[in-house]
């Protein structure tokens, strides 16, 4: 398959996966596993090559090989360190390979790239699309976030200008995505020689991770697999500085369902942990009733969403809490990605009562060596930018009328510069970023479901610039962000990223990883200016004022939050992502 590969032979290489995954399906430990250690030298390339086709047959290989990993009777079946690299290859291992590289994709000097972009530009312009009109109309309901990225590419049949702009979009961001890799993982040709199938790839192992979490962290690892009689079954991999755990639960009694989307009417198969999540996330932003701080409907999922992500798990996290353990991280595994684990729970009895609670896109990013590249030798400064909109620069957006006081308090706080409606253009935030070692901003952003690339955050247009004022993800990648050790967003989906078939981290969130950023503390849904201003302002004072670290300013933060916002759709909303 390599040599199928070195010479771009798509049809050869899907050709080549379908029989692997027929010896893979066949549970035969040795070869499965053999044949699983072998693909992780070509994993990548597969996706280089073959693109989303190739990346859903080594998943499918992946899932095969899941199903040898407890045995008949529900024990272990097989060692930490075999289920750990398959983990690693099916769970962003695109994003965390190129993480490690010192080898960047510049758009900027891609010809290609800047081709396709004028060419979006003026499809857009041909449609006259307003700011907000990013997201295509089959995609308006915010909770379709939650369904798997796989196939909703193949919903755009581009029957209209409107779905052939689209579709550009969808093209750039797949050559993105291509490129990146490409470039993060160099050439095979010249990698060949020197390659050996058999011996372990360079990945992190379990052995690494156990060294860089401190005494007070729990890893937990999602993987949604499959039981031997192929059944659905979501895997926990338990990891803290001296204990490794594997716990399986069964998923397949979940109830499914099939979801109509937009206009059009298409339906969609809607996964049981999917329907999970948007059942809890559908709940909690539901209005909880007199004397409530959470619907019935949303207290419900609440408990259902602990007993399947946390059931298995009782007795190993009980034993953690009463070492010493308060810290829990959670490495999500597609629709886990949406799912605020931290309210799991009974009412006022959450998970995140017992723990601190933060989330990671992959495992590796706990490791010291993905930085990449050297930290910033300038003068590390912080910033703040607040817009209210009320000057008409993008009439069809909704008014932020607390965002720049919020901005000047929290800049304050940060003895830093603040960036005020028409100071905040696209080229202050971009000059500003590189150097802020703290940066906040409050400003609206939208997803774009179908192409991350263009997840967007509204700043003020520069007319002499030629600039719109709209930040697309796909610009921050050629941005050296290694100075930036917190980065705060206050405002509606700027900090919910998006998952493709191979669970690489995209969007907005994945972007600021890749450049450098450390930390993202965001948000899940969007909240009320009162909410975000009071949670960010608090998080700040006990970082800066009370020097305590990031992780323990968040969960001060967020339990002031809690205390003076008490309903779960508020203080519940923040979440943290990344290191610590």
């Amino acid at each position: 398959m390599a040599l199928y590969l070195i010479l771009n032979q798509t049809l050869a290489v899907l050709d080549c996966l379908s029989r692997l995954e027929d010896i893979a399906g066949a549970f035969q430990y040795s070869a499965t596993f053999r044949l699983v250690r072998a693909l992780a030298h070509l994993a990548n390339d597969v996706e280089v090559v073959a693109g989303t086709a190739g990346a859903r047959r080594l998943q499918a290989i992946y899932r095969e090989a899941s199903c040898l990993w407890l045995s008949s009777a529900g024990g272990q079946a097989i060692d930490f360190d075999t289920v750990f690299l398959i983990m690693r290859l099916a769970k962003g291992c695109r994003f965390a390979r190129c993480m490690r590289s010192t080898a960047r994709y510049n758009w900027r000097e891609d010809s290609a790239a800047l081709a396709q972009l004028e060419t979006i530009r003026t499809a857009k312009a041909a449609l006259g699309l307003s700011s907000r009109d990013l997201t295509p109309r089959d995609f308006r309901d915010p909770e379709l976030l939650l369904l798997d990225h796989a196939g909703i590419h193949e919903l755009l049949p581009g029957s209209d200008a409107e779905q052939q702009y689209e579709n550009l979009r969808v093209a750039f961001d797949d050559y993105l995505a291509r490129r990146t890799a490409a470039e993060g993982i160099g050439s095979l040709r010249t990698r060949w020689p020197t390659l050996d199938p058999w011996t372990s790839p360079d990945l992190v192992t379990i052995r690494d991770v156990q060294a860089a979490i401190d005494a007070r962290t729990v890893v937990v690892d999602y993987y949604q697999g499959e039981a031997r009689d192929h059944r659905p079954m979501l895997y926990a991999l338990c990891i803290s500085s001296d204990d490794v755990a594997l716990f399986g639960t069964p998923i397949g009694d979940l109830p499914t369902e099939e979801v109509a989307i937009g206009e059009s009417g298409m339906r969609v198969p809607l996964p049981p942990l999917s329907r999970l999540a948007r059942a809890v996330r559908t709940g909690v932003n539901s209005l909880p009733g007199f004397s409530r701080v959470v619907s019935r409907g949303g207290e419900e999922a609440l408990q259902a969403g602990r007993q399947v992500m946390f059931g298995a798990l009782t007795s190993f996290l009980a034993a953690a809490r009463a070492g010493g353990r308060d810290h829990l991280c959670i490495v999500p595994h597609r629709a886990i990605h949406f799912m605020p684990a931290h309210l799991l729970g009974p009412v006022n009895a959450g998970l995140g009562t017992e723990w601190t609670v933060t989330y990671l896109p992959v495992v590796e990013l706990v490791v010291a060596h993905l930085d990449g590249a050297a930290t910033t030798t300038d003068r590390p400064r912080d910033t703040a930018v607040g817009l209210d909109f009320k000057d008409g620069a993008h009439p069809d957006l909704p008014m932020l009328q607390r965002a720049p006081a919020s901005a000047c308090e929290v800049a304050n706080l940060l003895d830093g510069k603040a960036l005020i409606n028409a100071e905040a253009t696209e080229a202050n935030v971009l000059d500003a970023l590189p150097p802020s070692r703290r940066f906040h901003l409050f400003t609206h952003g939208q997803q774009c479901v179908y192409a991350a690339a263009f997840h967007a955050l509204y700043l003020h247009p520069d007319v002499k610039a030629g600039r719109d004022g709209v930040l697309e993800a796909y610009q921050l990648l050629p941005l050296g962000l290694h100075g930036v050790d917190v980065l705060t967003l206050s405002a509606c989906e700027s900090a919910l990223g998006r998952f493709d078939i191979g669970d690489n981290v995209m969007g907005l969130p994945g972007c600021l990883l890749f450049a450098g950023v450390k930390t993202i503390i965001g948000t899940l849904w969007p909240v009320s200016a009162p909410v975000a201003q009071s949670f960010f302002c608090t998080f700040y004072y006990r970082e800066i004022r009370d020097q305590e670290s990031k992780l323990t300013a968040f969960g001060r933060a967020q339990r002031a939050a809690h205390d003076a916002f008490p309903e779960y759709r508020d203080w519940g909303a923040f979440y943290y992502v990344g290191r610590w």
